[in-house]
């Protein structure tokens, strides 16, 4: 009868091993599924950050049209006075 009933306690206490092994197991998982995602977070990021930058750089580009253009607006009304003077002599 007690022979019995130690191998009942030891098969209980491999049960609640392999139990615990298992939980263990899918605990391990846990961190593998969750990295992925600050990587993938950082991914975004800085795919983010690029289209800004090139955002900022066509940005950049329109803002310096209008100044090519005022310098030559300048360049015009320059020239116009100097023929207007140029006329009047």
């Amino acid at each position: 009868m007690s022979a019995h009933l130690v191998t009942s306690v030891s098969n209980q206490m491999i049960s609640v091993s392999n139990h615990v092994t298992y939980m263990s197991n899918h605990v391990m998982t846990v961190p593998n599924r969750v990295m992925p995602v600050p990587d993938q977070m950082m991914f975004v990021s800085n795919h983010v950050t690029s289209l800004s930058n090139q955002i900022m750089s066509v940005s950049n580009h329109v803002m310096f049209v209008p100044k090519q253009l005022m310098s030559v607006s300048n360049h015009i009304i320059s020239l116009s006075y100097r023929m207007m003077s140029v006329s009047i002599k």
